[in-house]
């Protein structure tokens, strides 16, 4: 079983991975998050290292905000909702340019073709 959920997985990760190195187009869609595409600012340099840095500040700051609602320090939770906003500004300045449909509907091809493959291999065990 866990040798399906590695396959599984390595090929909804390797898979688009694998096919960006391998065609170096430059005419490609930019690197994305779930859709979302992280592209060139307005001078045309890429941010997808800094993007991923803010992408990932924002969630551990999330589960910074939890622990402040969770003890009731509301000027704590106020500043850590303010500073998320502060970074999801950022992201949205650096990162954001709409959404990419076809890396959209390509993940949902990936997603349909690994959950027909878990219920074949393990005789719909799933």
């Amino acid at each position: 079983m866990r040798v399906l959920a590695i396959l599984v997985t390595g090929i909804t990760i390797g898979l688009p991975l694998a096919a960006a190195a391998a065609t170096p187009n430059p005419n490609l869609s930019p690197p994305s998050v779930e859709g979302t595409a992280m592209t060139a600012d307005r001078n045309g340099q890429m941010h997808v290292g800094e993007c991923r840095r803010i992408a990932k500040q924002i969630i551990h700051f999330e589960n910074v905000k939890a622990m402040a609602e969770e003890r009731n320090d509301g000027p704590w939770t106020a500043g850590t909702q303010a500073h998320i906003a502060q970074l999801e500004g950022r992201w949205n300045e650096l990162c954001y340019n709409g959404v990419d449909q076809w890396q959209v509907a390509f993940n949902k091809l990936v997603k349909v073709a690994a959950e027909a493959a878990i219920r074949y291999f393990t005789w719909s065990g799933f």
